[in-house]
C-alpha cells in the first residue's frame, strides 16, 4: 500500500500548521508541495522559492525542506535548508542550522499567525533576520527584515500556495492469472 504524506511550505521557512488542529482538521492538510515566490523589496532580487513539509502524527513531529533559488543574502543560490520541529494543541515549532540562512527558527499558534528568527546568519554583512506572517492550508503569506551589521535594513516577502494534488495511484495487490494444485 502506497502512503502518502502531505506537507507544506513557506517560501524561506518550513511552516506545520496547527491551525488544522484548532479547527478539528488532520494536521496532514499541511502537508505537501508548496511553491511561490521571494522578493527584496529595497534591493529588487527575487526568485521562486518551495517547501516540502512532512509530519508524522503518531510522534506529533515535523520535517520541512525550503529551497529558495536565487541570490539570497547577496550570494549563488543556496542548497535547500532542512527544518525539524514539534507541534502540538498551541501551534508549533521548527529549526534548522545550514549556510546562508545560520540558525533559522520558526514557530506559529493556532490562530494562523507565525514569526521567526535567524540571529547569527553566517554572511560578515548580515547581523539576523526576523519573519513574521500568516498562513492557512492554502497560502502562506510572510514579510522579512534583513538587519545589516552596520547598520540598515532591508525589507522582502515571501508568498507561497498549496500545490494540488495532480493524481493518486493506489497499488492493489497482485493477483495471479491462474492457480493450480499439481502432486
Amino acid at each position: 500500500m502506497k502512503h502518502i504524506h502531505r506537507v507544506f511550505s513557506i517560501p524561506g521557512l518550513f511552516f506545520f500548521g496547527s491551525l488544522a488542529l484548532a479547527q478539528g482538521m488532520d494536521p496532514l492538510d499541511f502537508a505537501g508541495e508548496w511553491r511561490g515566490r521571494w522578493e527584496n523589496l529595497t534591493f529588487g532580487s527575487k526568485d521562486s522559492a518551495s517547501l516540502t513539509v512532512t509530519a508524522d502524527t503518531a510522534l506529533k513531529t515535523l520535517g520541512a525542506v525550503l529551497d529558495l533559488d536565487g541570490n539570497v543574502f547577496g550570494g549563488s543560490d543556496p542548497a535547500p535548508i532542512t527544518l525539524t520541529g514539534t507541534y502540538d494543541d498551541a501551534g508549533f515549532s521548527v529549526s534548522g542550522n545550514q549556510a546562508p540562512y545560520g540558525d533559522l527558527s520558526l514557530s506559529g499558534d493556532t490562530d494562523g499567525t507565525m514569526s521567526g528568527r535567524a540571529p547569527d546568519v553566517p554572511n560578515p554583512g548580515i547581523d539576523s533576520v526576523s519573519l513574521n506572517g500568516t498562513y492557512d492550508q492554502l497560502a502562506i503569506s510572510m514579510t522579512y527584515v534583513v538587519y545589516f551589521t552596520f547598520g540598515g535594513t532591508a525589507d522582502g516577502i515571501l508568498t507561497m500556495e498549496k500545490q494540488a494534488i495532480v493524481g493518486v495511484e493506489e497499488i492493489g495487490p497482485v493477483l495471479p492469472s491462474a492457480f493450480s494444485l499439481s502432486r
